[in-house]
């Protein structure tokens, strides 16, 4: 990651204008350097970005010779940098300089409105790649719209491209999409149309192991299986949250948990702070 962001003089490429050899942010020079996961820099590439954005220069890895830069700077995460601030764990005076401008985006499952346009523009990037047209009929949207997306953006596209997959035909019918989300629906659907005194007791009452289990995976999930953060999250130690992965079968060595907190096929921005700020 140094090496991408600040690049070497021993890199392999002979050739002057290749950004491995320089680095992302030479590179960038006088455009914008778009740094996603901004929380996940560790704290010692945290302290060389820091002053290469104040000192407005560039040192390679390897290398005597500082390079003036001037670029915009566009950074997001989907992580809580206060708190980690708090906890040392992101520098204080970074986060500062990062955000200039800060922008909140809400999480799909809260923009339903959204998803007509954007599963349109997966519609037409998939056209580009294969040059078949296709359209969502009215049921269809209407299921996409009532799916909660804990993915967000990104699982929205990998689900149109394997809808997309399932059929040669130019219309995506409820059919072609995957069993967990129509699943999904239908309960959401028999909820919204169920009398609830019609319902047995026993169906209405979520047991609490049964939320527990559901608590876990979801933060689990957010941390992006980590384990020491998801702890936190929940409120317990490290220990217990080990102990109750064991107790429901989902330890280390579980499908399930790395079934739930593995990552969507492309990536997006959702749900994160996006700070913007300027150097030079």
């Amino acid at each position: 990651m140094e090496e991408e962001l600040f690049g070497s003089t021993t890199q392999y490429s002979s050739d002057e204008k290749d950004p491995s050899k320089h680095g992302l942010l030479t590179a960038s020079q006088g455009g914008t350097v778009f740094l996603d996961e901004i929380g996940d820099l560790p704290l010692e590439l945290q302290t060389r970005l820091m002053n290469a954005l104040t000192s407005r220069e560039i040192q390679p890895t390897s290398g005597s010779n500082a390079v003036r830069v001037s670029m915009r700077i566009l950074a997001a995460t989907s992580r809580d940098l206060t708190q980690m601030v708090k906890d040392g764990l992101f520098r204080t005076d970074l986060y500062r300089l990062l955000s200039v401008v800060n922008l909140r985006i809400p999480p799909l499952r809260g923009r339903p409105d959204d998803i007509a346009f954007l599963a349109k523009r997966f519609l037409e990037k998939i056209q580009g790649q294969t040059g078949l047209t296709r359209t969502l009929s009215n049921e269809t949207l209407r299921l996409l719209e009532t799916y909660d997306w804990p993915d967000n953006i990104r699982e929205l596209e990998s689900t149109i491209a394997w809808a997309c997959s399932r059929t040669t035909g130019p219309k995506l019918e409820e059919s072609h999409f995957p069993p967990k989300l129509l699943e999904f629906c239908r309960e959401v659907k028999m909820v919204q149309t169920t009398d609830p005194t019609s319902v047995p007791m026993e169906q209405r009452i979520i047991p609490i192991s049964k939320m527990e289990k559901h608590a876990i995976l979801d933060a689990i999930r957010e941390t992006n299986g980590d384990k020491m953060m998801a702890a936190e999250l929940l409120g317990i130690s490290k220990t217990t949250l080990y102990r109750k992965l064991k107790e429901y079968g989902l330890s280390d060595e579980s499908e399930s948990v790395a079934d739930f907190v593995q990552p969507a096929i492309s990536d997006e921005i959702d749900a994160r702070a996006v700070p913007v700020s300027a150097c030079g």
